[in-house]
């Protein structure tokens, strides 16, 4: 097969640039984020990450012209790779059928686009912490098909002093968000916001939309955050909003410490790997809450479920009665020396390829600069 030649943007930096050294990831890969993937492998990305812990039911093949061409029960993620690698050999595409608060960031840092396209309100909340502790932009795509039907694309500047998805919400959802990120036990995380039921060219509409702006603000990031509505009802409209830090919105972390990427082996204990990063005793800062002790609402069995906080509120039961089960405590960092030091990475769920914010009491920390 005859390669494809290299492609490029006439007029912009990317036209010197060979795109097939570049990477997105996208978050979600529902009917609009597989869309999005095809765009960007026909756009020529050597590089795409699909991330999405969701397997493919009947109605995601009514609503998507490619997860239609998947099996029911088979991870969307894998489906989408598998389909797309037929057609655009020439692209890498990577499954991670993993939740965002799941993903380890060094897939994130190693991105040229991060595009999100899921469907709820915590799993944007997740991206935001996440591209705000790495300082990585990102562009979030949400659709409604409530009369008028209306596309939202949205850029999220990775700087102290820009507004991230989180700073959008009401006071009630900030709040939820404040509970979440400090391990306060209740009220829960609120339930996902699902977007309404839309057909196919609904979403290879707004996936054609995100990968216009995702080139061009690529080629030339915008200097704040805001977003672009289209309403698309009978007097079609484009609305462009402004987009302000909430002051008091939780998720614009004050990393202190150092970024340093995580062991090669989930394997490797905690203290171990401290050691060879620090020269003194340090603190590895975790990416979220860990639950580590839960008690069954039912028969009052207590158990060390080692689940993120997000996770074990939504799906957490009891071990022997599959009842719902409380969470009692959690953690949000393990220094060296302690009992939960000497609990591998895997032991603990913590992700691969991560990158940890550790603390050092004035000892020399190895420092992780994304993209050295």
């Amino acid at each position: 097969m005859t390669p494809t030649p290299d492609v490029g943007w006439e007029g912009s930096t990317l036209a010197r640039l060979p795109v097939r050294h570049l990477t997105a990831t996208v978050l979600g890969v529902g009917t609009i984020g597989s869309e999005i993937a095809r765009g960007l492998a026909q756009a020529g990305f050597g590089r795409v990450c699909l991330v999405d812990p969701d397997s493919i039911e009947y109605r995601n093949q009514r609503r998507s012209a490619l997860l239609k061409i998947g099996e029911i029960g088979e991870k969307k993620s894998d489906a989408v790779a598998r389909i797309l690698a037929r057609s655009y050999p020439e692209t890498s595409f990577v499954s991670l059928p993993v939740a965002v608060g799941d993903l380890g960031w060094q897939h994130l840092t190693k991105s040229d686009v991060i595009i999100c396209a899921t469907d709820s309100e915590g799993s944007r909340a997740e991206t935001s912490f996440c591209c705000n502790c790495l300082k990585k932009a990102w562009i979030d795509c949400a659709v409604s098909s409530m009369k008028p039907v209306r596309i939202r694309i949205s850029y999220f500047r990775a700087e102290s002093t820009s507004a991230c998805f989180a700073c959008l919400l009401g006071d009630t959802h900030l709040a939820e968000a404040l509970m979440r990120t400090s391990a306060v036990s209740e009220p829960c995380w609120a339930s996902p916001t699902k977007t309404d039921s839309f057909q196919p060219s609904l979403g290879l509409t707004a996936a054609g939309i995100a990968m216009e702006y995702a080139i061009e603000w690529l080629d030339k990031p915008p200097t704040n955050s805001f977003g672009i509505e289209f309403s698309l009802g009978q007097a079609p409209a484009a609305h462009v909003a402004q987009y302000h830090q909430n002051k008091s919105c939780p998720l614009h972390p004050d990393l202190v410490g150092a970024l340093i990427l995580g062991p090669p082996e989930g394997s490797t204990d905690v203290d171990s790997w401290l050691g060879t990063v620090c020269r003194t005793p340090a603190v590895l800062v975790l990416p979220w809450p860990l639950c580590v002790l839960a008690r069954c609402e039912c028969c009052g069995f207590s158990s060390t479920p080692l689940a993120r906080v997000g996770v074990f509120r939504q799906s957490g039961k009891c071990s022997r009665c599959q009842a719902k089960a409380s969470i009692l405590e959690t953690i949000t960092t393990i220094e060296s020396g302690t009992s939960w030091s000497l609990r591998t990475f895997s032991e603990l769920n913590l992700p691969d390829n991560h990158i940890y914010e550790v603390r050092s009491n004035g000892g020399l920390c190895s420092q992780f600069i994304a993209h050295s």
